[in-house]
């Protein structure tokens, strides 16, 4: 039976996250030590120690899930349960491609410093909000950004599950949207708090930038199969995935087609969300019901997964 490996974004985040993991594997200590020079920041103190306040400044906690999420990976690896199959949910893709064979770790951590810092700025310069509607059909949302799009951008950011849709844009537009939604009575309205309009047009600059550092990185052709966000297809090559990466700054996750996808092409596997918190098992739960997804975040986690998970 094949294992997929799910690995979570931004909001999974937690004080405390892959401090057993770096205690119990040497492995781990080398990842999180070498991530201080690399990142030039004491990442190992904002995950271990937070703050919260800290840990979830867009700047910090995109290399932090990112680190976290390869470290329950690498302790996966040393119990030898490894994946056929990897994705991740927008920042959850870069560690996705980690466990692939794409990047190494010193490309990776540094890629993901650099689009949380060029994100934050560009949200700084761009400000905006976002906000989930649940119960609304995504034609039914589409048609509601065609009506507040008068107020200004604002678009899908991330297409969760089939009733669980996330919008981005400029804070006219997105209280337009909402006003909308709760005057027709279809959907449920759930502000989130985010720091800026990601998945948007809102966020070119910060994709600009990106464009030249992906350009600049050594990335090889993946060793497993890895489904993109922004296509919700395999990416199978370096300059599809150079490219996939790109367009990811300013496009949809589109993780409920993602999610269609796998459960098609492989129907008879086992499903881990591999790194901090519990939102890509939710997200499955209100997709398909029947499909079990094991969260491993802790030592504890790797030791309850080791025996499953290795199994071919």
């Amino acid at each position: 039976m094949k294992n997929i490996y799910l690995f979570p974004g931004q909001g999974s985040q937690a004080v405390g996250m892959g401090k057993d993991l770096y205690e119990t594997y040497g492995d781990v200590k080398k990842l999180f030590d070498d991530a201080n020079a690399i990142l030039n920041i004491d990442i190992k103190k904002y995950c271990f120690e937070g703050p919260i306040e800290e840990l979830t400044r867009t700047d910090i906690v995109q290399p932090a899930i990112t680190l976290v999420n390869m470290a329950v990976f690498i302790a996966l690896k040393a119990r030898g349960c490894l994946p056929a199959v990897a994705c991740g949910h927008s920042l959850g893709e870069y560690a996705a491609l980690y466990a692939a064979g794409v990047f190494s770790a010193e490309t990776v951590l540094g890629l993901v410093r650099l689009r949380g810092t060029y994100m934050q700025e560009c949200a700084e310069r761009n400000p905006g909000g976002m906000i989930a509607v649940i119960g609304l059909p995504i034609d039914g949302v589409r048609a509601v950004c065609a009506q507040a799009g008068e107020a200004g951008v604002i678009g899908v950011a991330n297409f969760n599950t089939k009733e669980q849709i996330i919008l981005s844009g400029v804070s006219g537009a997105v209280a337009k949207a909402t006003e909308i939604i709760e005057a027709q009575g279809t959907g449920r309205v759930i502000p989130l708090k985010v720091s800026g309009p990601w998945h948007s047009p809102l966020m070119r600059e910060a994709q600009d930038r990106m464009a030249a550092e992906i350009a600049k990185a050594h990335l090889n052709d993946p060793l497993i199969p890895v489904i993109c966000n922004v296509t919700a297809d395999y990416g199978r090559t370096a300059p599809q995935i150079r490219e996939n990466l790109i367009a990811q700054i300013t496009g949809s996750v589109r993780w409920f087609e993602t999610v269609a996808r796998l459960l098609s092409d492989h129907a008879d596997a086992r499903y881990a969300e591999v790194g901090p918190g519990r939102v890509l098992k939710g997200l499955m739960k209100n997709i398909n019901r029947a499909v079990q997804v094991q969260n491993i975040e802790n030592a504890a986690s790797v030791d309850a997964a080791s025996g499953a998970f290795a199994a071919s």
